[in-house]
């Protein structure tokens, strides 16, 4: 009689204890529709093949990482993974409930770069006026934010010998100043990046 019951209670204990392991370790879901992730890039693996996406879809919430296989469709031009920027994907169906989530990717329909919060009409003498954030004099340069009607935004503007006025480079964290680029602005990276041309202002904080 106390076998009968025992061996009962063994089996329940057994399976209680297979089930908290499953759960600690994630599961592969069959979610049974193609689900989509939407939202920002947090991180991106340097040889393109994962990125990890903070969702905000109907469907999927949440950190997850995503993976891209040969089997992967891009309906878009852009296959350079930024941080900061949107994506939506379209999964395989198939989700490891894991922290973060992983999933492979099966369509990517959206990449959007992050917004540089900047504007800059590249077609004659661009001029940056704004106020010094900082200064490097590793590589002769000064971060600005500036304001003006060319440019709007954090920006890197850096001198060279060609650069008219460059002997008036005593700059000072909190000063003015306005600078004509040569032109060329790298509006791919945050802060843009420049070269200054000719420096018209440089004027101390008060």
């Amino acid at each position: 009689m106390r076998k009968t019951i025992v061996l009962p209670l063994l089996i329940c204990i057994t399976m209680i204890a297979l089930c908290a392991c499953s759960a600690d370790q994630g599961s592969s879901v069959d979610q049974g529709e193609n689900l989509v992730a939407k939202g920002k890039i947090l991180e991106a693996s340097q040889d393109g093949n994962s990125i990890l996406v903070d969702s905000v879809s109907e469907n999927v919430t949440g950190k997850i990482r995503i993976s891209f296989t040969e089997d992967t469709s891009f309906d878009v031009d852009n296959r350079d993974f930024e941080v900061g920027g949107e994506v939506e994907i379209i999964l395989d169906g198939y989700v490891l409930e894991s922290d973060p989530m992983q999933a492979t990717a099966m369509d990517v329909i959206l990449n959007k770069k992050a917004d540089q919060g900047s504007s800059a009409n590249q077609g004659g003498n661009l001029v940056v006026k704004g106020e010094i954030l900082e200064i490097s004099k590793d590589d002769n340069s000064i971060l600005v934010d500036s304001e003006s009607e060319d440019v709007t935004g954090e920006i890197w503007v850096s001198f060279t010998e060609e650069t008219s006025d460059v002997e008036n480079t005593d700059f000072e964290v909190g000063g003015e100043v306005e600078i004509v680029l040569d032109g060329n602005i790298v509006l791919e990276s945050h802060p843009m990046k420049a070269t200054g041309m000719d420096i018209i202002l440089n004027k101390k904080a008060e």
